[in-house]
């Protein structure tokens, strides 16, 4: 954290310099998502949709093989409803998926 003493007033925070966050993976909400790739509509490109089945809104993190490459994404998941990662407009095409953790938001 870093402060400034600008004249006459008091101290103020300029900004923060985070050294990174870690999840603490409880698996408390696993079984209350769901994970499918399949294909998003818009003609031949897969995505994987994630579904929340749960009233609270989840943080679900996961790596996925997409066009060839693993990336990470985290998602927020909203209270019974849906969210997709890739396809035609997210510029990927999803092949596989590892599910890293699942948490409350």
């Amino acid at each position: 954290m870093f402060y400034v003493l600008p004249d006459a007033e008091d101290w103020k925070l300029e900004f923060v310099n985070s050294l990174g966050v870690t999840i603490v993976k409880t698996h408390k909400y696993d079984d209350l998502v769901n994970f499918e790739i399949m294909d998003d509509g818009w003609g031949g490109v897969d995505a994987l949709f994630i579904t929340n089945k749960a009233e609270i809104e989840l943080g679900v993190g996961v790596e996925v093989v997409a066009n060839g490459s693993r990336k990470r994404y985290a998602v927020r998941v909203g209270p019974d409803k849906k969210s997709q990662v890739g396809g035609l407009f997210g510029g990927e095409n999803m092949t596989l998926y590892e599910v890293e953790f699942v948490e409350r938001f």
